[in-house]
């Protein structure tokens, strides 16, 4: 074995002993022929011939370990004579894998070894980030450095960086950078309604923004959702955060809108906002009950914001909480409304056309009920048959009270104006 410094000019020689016919020589580096060589002959003892022969080599770190054979053979012989030498080069420490990017799963652990190789062979390795020194082997620390070696126990986001590695030995030193990349799940962090900055009104438009963490970041991660159904949103260069414009906002969108945030890493990440939409009362379902001498009529409204109810009598307002009338008012959710209005005693006087009228600040909504000596029922399904009998028993209007669609007047044009309220 030869040791030499690095980036030097060496010189190998071979000499072949004394053999008749002259012997040739070959040369192998690491199991492979070289075919640049100098060869010369010589007279030897036994009035035989010796052959030497030279090659020459600028060494570098790379050629350390390197192994060469010379091959001395006579072409009367089958059998070749060889002797082979180490060349060792004293050299800095070279590490076995360049800079490299590791990437781990947050709360996952991840093992980096960054062995080099040298001569003299006894090396120092010094581990830091950020200009701070790892140093240790105390097992209770999640980032923790044995030689060439770094571990990293229950990763997460913040340990995302580069880490430097010095290997060093009497020849000099060597550092590399290892990146480390942790990967995280999407998080949604915020979901606002950017647009309009005050009420959200039926008919109008609202202009929604989510926005999400997550590494990596995946094109259309984001997605949209309301009751349960997907939304398409607007395209955005930033793949953490996504639009949605909704043109024509309506009653059943109100409610909570959701953000989905998924880049495949653990589970999806749900927030939602609140899409309040304000709009007119709209009167669901109305009717009633009759039972001997009392009436229950009711009307189901759905509006917001608040919504007031009130009742008519063949046009008139009534005044309620009396000994004849008495009206109950209770509130399902927050849009949803049921009135009931309670007829007491009830006489012929007390047949005719009785209207819910449900109004807030964006507009009203209005239904009628018919009760007679039979019966009641809704205008918004009955008998025209049935009505023009009992209008024309019952009463003989002055004035009709119009239905949310059309006027009485215009679809029953039997019914004469200028009368008595009652005959």
């Amino acid at each position: 074995m030869g040791i030499v410094q690095g980036k030097t000019l060496v010189t190998l020689t071979c000499t072949s002993a004394s053999s008749n016919p002259m012997s040739r020589i070959s040369w192998k580096r690491n199991g492979f022929f070289i075919r640049d060589h100098k060869e010369e002959t010589m007279s030897s003892v036994y009035g035989g011939i010796a052959t030497r022969s030279r090659i020459s080599l600028l060494v570098t770190s790379s050629d350390d370990k390197s192994q060469f054979t010379c091959l001395a053979k006579s072409d009367e012989f089958k059998a070749a004579v060889t002797d082979s030498f180490t060349l060792r080069i004293r050299h800095a420490p070279v590490f076995l894998e360049s800079s490299q990017t590791v990437e781990v799963n947050e709360r996952g652990s991840t093992t980096i070894n960054m062995t080099a190789e040298a001569f003299p062979e006894h090396i120092i390795y010094a581990w830091s980030r950020n200009g701070v020194s790892l140093d240790g082997e105390d097992g209770t620390r999640r980032i923790a450095v044995v030689g060439p070696i770094l571990t990293v126990r229950n990763a997460s986001r913040e340990d995302s960086g580069a880490y430097t590695c010095v290997a060093e030995n009497d020849e000099g030193q060597h550092k590399v950078t290892v990146t480390l990349n942790v990967l995280y799940g999407a998080t949604v962090e915020s979901v606002i309604i950017a647009s309009p900055s005050g009420p959200v009104f039926e008919g109008s438009e609202a202009t929604l923004e989510c926005r999400a963490t997550a590494h990596p970041a995946k094109t259309e991660m984001i997605k949209w959702r309301i009751k349960g159904l997907a939304r398409n949103s607007r395209p955005t260069l930033d793949s953490t955060k996504s639009i949605l414009h909704i043109s024509n906002v309506s009653r059943d969108l109100r409610g909570p809108v959701e953000c989905w945030a998924d880049n495949g890493i653990g589970g999806p990440s749900v927030l939602s906002v609140l899409l309040n939409v304000l709009y007119k009362p709209m009167i669901l379902n109305n009717g009633g009950e009759l039972d001997s001498d009392l009436a229950r009529l009711k009307c189901v409204v759905d509006g917001t914001p608040n919504v007031t109810i009130t009742w008519t009598f063949n046009g008139t307002v009534l005044r309620v909480n009396s000994d004849k009338y008495s009206v109950t008012l209770t509130q399902k959710g927050d849009v949803q409304w049921t009135s009931i209005l309670t007829v007491k005693d009830i006489d012929p006087a007390d047949h005719g056309i009785y209207t819910c009228v449900a109004k807030n600040t964006l507009g009203y909504d209005s239904a009628d009920i018919i009760l007679n000596d039979k019966a009641k029922m809704s205008l918004r399904d009955f008998n025209i048959s049935c009505f023009k009998e009992f209008v024309q028993k019952n009463c003989k209007l002055k004035t009709l009270y119009s239905t949310s669609r059309k006027s009485l007047r215009s679809q029953f044009p039997f019914v004469r104006q200028g009368c008595d309220n009652r005959e």
